[in-house]
C-alpha cells in the first residue's frame, strides 16, 4: 500500500464525531480553494468539488450533502479530509444564536500582517475596533445592533466574523442549558407541595401522574418538574410541556447546546430562546466552545502523518 493511500484510509477511518448538524467554514474563497485543490492534484475529486460547490457557511452537512448529491457518509469523509489538508474547519452553521469571542490562541506574532490584511477586506475599518466588540462573547443577534454605530450592514459583520473565523482570531461558543439542582430530594407527600393550575393542566395531558405505578419521572425530577410549574414567569403551558420534554430528553444536564437541541427536535432557536426567557429562574445557562467540534478540528494533530507532509 503507498504512503498516500494509507494516509488516506487514516482520515477516512479518523472517528472525529462529526454530527448531520454540524457546518463547514472554507478557510478561503471557494474560487481560490477550487484553484488550489487543482495545483495540489485533489481538483480531480468529484466529491470534493460537488461537496464545495455547495458549501454555505449557514446550511449543516445534511443539508450540504443533499445539495452535492452525496451521502451524508461521503460528505463526512470529504470534511474530514478538507480539515486535513487545512482548508476548511468544523462550526456550526451561522445563526444569530452563535455567541463568538477571541481565541485564546489568536496568533498574537502576526498581529501587524493581520491588521494591514483586515483593512484591505474592510476598508474604513480596524482590526483592533472590531476585536474589541468581541472581549467577551457576544451573539450575532448582538452584534447586528451594532451595525448602526460600527459597520456598514450586517452583511458586512457576517463576512467580518467569516474573515475573523478563518485566520484564527474569533472562535465560536454556544449556550449550554442546564436546570437548577434540586438541594433536598424529598417526597412531594413531605414537602407540603400543592397542585396548582398549571400542574393540573400537566395532569390532564398524562405527563405527570403522582399516583401511577408507572411514573414517568424519577424523585429529582418531579422536584424539578416542580420548580419549574411553580416558576412566576411561564404561563403557557404549551412551553411547560416542551420544557418536559427536553427535561426527559437529557437536554438540560449542562451536555446540549441550543443549535443541537434546535436540530434534533426540529423547532428553530429562537422557541429555545423564548422558552429560557420564560424559565431564567430555574434553567441555568452559559456559554462555551462544543468540545466536539474542537475534537474534530485536531485532526491533523491527531493524525500522526509527518512522514507525509512533502505528500500533501
Amino acid at each position: 500500500m503507498s504512503n498516500m493511500s494509507n494516509l488516506e484510509n487514516m482520515i477516512a477511518n479518523y472517528d472525529c464525531e462529526l454530527k448531520p448538524c454540524h457546518g463547514l467554514l472554507l478557510m478561503d474563497e471557494r474560487k481560490n480553494l477550487l484553484d488550489k485543490l487543482q495545483q495540489k492534484g485533489h481538483g480531480a475529486n468529484s466529491s470534493v468539488v460537488q461537496l464545495i460547490n455547495a458549501y454555505n457557511p449557514t446550511k449543516n452537512l445534511q443539508t450540504i450533502s443533499a445539495h452535492s448529491n452525496l451521502t451524508l457518509n461521503e460528505a463526512f469523509k470529504v470534511v474530514k479530509y478538507l480539515i486535513y489538508w487545512g482548508y476548511a474547519i468544523v462550526m456550526f452553521p451561522l445563526a444569530e444564536t452563535n455567541f463568538y469571542a477571541l481565541s485564546p490562541t489568536f496568533p498574537v506574532e502576526n498581529a501587524d500582517t493581520l491588521t494591514n490584511r483586515f483593512s484591505n477586506a474592510f476598508p474604513g475599518h480596524n482590526l483592533l475596533n472590531v476585536m474589541h466588540l468581541f472581549c467577551t462573547p457576544a451573539s450575532l443577534r448582538h452584534m447586528m445592533k451594532c451595525v448602526d454605530k460600527y459597520i456598514t450592514t450586517g452583511v458586512v459583520i457576517t463576512e467580518m466574523i467569516i474573515w475573523l473565523l478563518r485566520h484564527r482570531i474569533l472562535t465560536q461558543f454556544h449556550i449550554y442549558l442546564n436546570h437548577v439542582s434540586v438541594v433536598n430530594e424529598i417526597e412531594e407527600a413531605d414537602s407540603g407541595f400543592q397542585p396548582n393550575t398549571m400542574h393540573q393542566l400537566y395532569l390532564s395531558n398524562g405527563y405527570y401522574d403522582s399516583t401511577s405505578t408507572a411514573f414517568p419521572f424519577q424523585r429529582k425530577e418531579r422536584n424539578i418538574f416542580e420548580q419549574f410549574t411553580h416558576s412566576t414567569i411561564m404561563q403557557d403551558p404549551e412551553d411547560l410541556s416542551l420544557l418536559m420534554e427536553f427535561l426527559q430528553r437529557n437536554y438540560l444536564c449542562g451536555q446540549y447546546h441550543i443549535e443541537e437541541i434546535a436540530f434534533l427536535e426540529r423547532v428553530q432557536p429562537a422557541v429555545i430562546l423564548k422558552l429560557l426567557n420564560s424559565f431564567q429562574d430555574v434553567i441555568k445557562v452559559y456559554n462555551m466552545e462544543d468540545k466536539k467540534v474542537l475534537h474534530c478540528n485536531d485532526i491533523k494533530n491527531r493524525i500522526d502523518a509527518s512522514r507525509y507532509v512533502n505528500l500533501i
